[in-house]
């Protein structure tokens, strides 16, 4: 259950490999802090990071460093590493950030490792719908409000898909004189929680397990030799 009805509905479920995706719908509340999802500089954030997934940029496991350094360009002044590791780490339900110290990497470098890169996709929606709809809304016309999960999921869309110029200009460069009110995530989420499938348990063997070696035939050396 989602605190946000703007939220499309994602499936838990991947459909041809049969993965439970791990995506979050909302804060973790078991954390001491809950990040800021409706400020600006979040905002910016959660956009990059979404138009970078959804555009083939991002593998299910990247440097942190080489993807801040594409994501923000020219936006280091305004979204910091800190943040961006808010709305990544905040996109899924389990620690995504992983050390990774092999020869084909080179040095030790700290990396995001997803499970499905659909979590990350996924994982970020739930914090762009949280003020999306009324930065849409704001302004608009009776016919083009924002008023059900499926427009927001074409819009999501839209948001992807649209040229870099088009996002700076109907998106990003709006955002500093946008504002909306951070929502009490401890009330708003209150009783909620992720929820899951249940998978079918696997059959049990049918076949009778082979008797343990006996070993002690093997290592003990025979008394006539």
């Amino acid at each position: 259950m989602s605190f946000n009805r703007w939220q499309p509905s994602r499936p838990r479920i991947h459909e041809e490999t049969g993965q439970v995706l791990m995506f979050a719908t909302m804060p973790n509340l078991n954390r001491t802090k809950i990040f800021k999802v409706c400020d600006p500089p979040s905002m910016k954030s959660q956009c990059r990071l979404y138009r970078a997934v959804r555009q083939g940029f991002v593998d299910r496991q990247v440097a942190i460093g080489e993807l801040y350094e594409f994501v923000f360009r020219g936006l280091y002044h305004e979204v910091s590493k800190t943040q961006m590791g808010y709305n990544a780490v905040g996109a899924v339900i389990y620690e995504p950030r992983l050390l990774v110290n092999n020869k084909l990497v080179g040095k030790p470098t700290m990396t995001y490792t997803f499970r499905n890169i659909l979590d990350f996709q996924y994982g970020l929606e739930w914090q762009i719908c949280t003020w999306m709809w009324k930065f849409l809304n704001n302004g608009a016309t009776q016919d083009s409000l924002i008023g059900s999960a499926e427009d927001m999921a074409q819009e999501l869309d839209d948001l992807a898909g649209m040229s870099e110029s088009k996002y700076l200009t109907d998106f990003e460069r709006q955002f500093d004189s946008f504002w909306m009110d951070e929502p009490i995530w401890r009330k708003v989420c209150s009783g909620l929680k992720e929820e899951f499938p249940l998978l079918p348990s696997k059959p049990r063997a049918t076949s009778e397990p082979s008797p343990p070696r006996r070993l002690s035939l093997l290592s003990v050396p025979n008394p006539s030799s």
